[in-house]
């Protein structure tokens, strides 16, 4: 779709064949659901603070755990489903504290 601008995918609906494009800010999301939540040293609890990390070399993020999504406090680049979320600890970035999968 040639609209002069960069477009980016923002969601599709494989039953209906439904790809939607939008800008950049369209990628924006205030929170990241998870699924197969995975702890080292237990589950944490709701409304742990974590720093959240998509991509191998990406930069982490402040993010909130509660149930099983991260709610982060000022929008954040959506994360594509099936990516695995890596959770730090704030005051110790260099601990794992698990990871899921975003959906």
């Amino acid at each position: 779709v040639a609209v002069g601008e960069r477009r980016y995918v923002t969601s599709i609906d494989a039953a209906s064949d439904t790809v939607v494009v939008g800008g950049r800010d369209d990628l924006l999301r205030a929170e990241t659901g998870l699924r197969d939540l995975r702890f080292v040293g237990g589950r944490l609890h709701d409304g742990a603070a974590v720093l959240a990390q998509v991509r191998a070399h990406g930069r982490t993020v402040e993010a909130v755990l509660e149930g099983d999504a991260l709610r982060y406090p000022a929008p954040e680049p959506m994360v594509a489903p099936g990516q695995v979320v890596a959770l730090y600890d704030p005051d110790r970035p260099e601990v794992l504290l698990g990871g899921g999968i975003a959906v």
